[in-house]
């Protein structure tokens, strides 16, 4: 087996001179302005990880738990579950326009 070398084109990536911060960096008067520091995104990330445990455990309450004999520990969730959705739902229209309505 033979070694395999690298394209040009691959290896210009690498071996560039500038900087990306300067290659990536919008300019111009419709440009956004970087505003993120390190404890926005912590705090992204912890939000992110704690959604999805939420929807993990819907979806494991949604569909019950049975044992390897076929027994059953736990029901799964019935109407009940559409129901707290939609009215997750009605809520989340009643935040969000209590929010756009608010005067800055």
């Amino acid at each position: 087996m033979q070694p395999t070398t690298i394209p040009h084109h691959v290896a210009a990536v690498f071996s560039a001179s500038r900087s990306l911060r300067s290659s990536r960096t919008p300019t111009g008067p419709n440009s956004l302005k970087r505003s993120l520091g390190a404890g926005d995104l912590i705090m992204l990330a912890i939000g992110a990880v704690i959604g999805a445990g939420i929807f993990g455990a819907i979806g494991t309450a949604a569909a019950g738990q049975i044992g390897p004999n076929g027994e059953v520990i736990r029901l799964g969730a019935g109407p009940a579950l559409v129901f707290s959705f939609l009215l997750l739902g009605g809520a989340c229209a009643l935040a969000g326009s209590a929010t756009r309505s608010s005067p800055r």
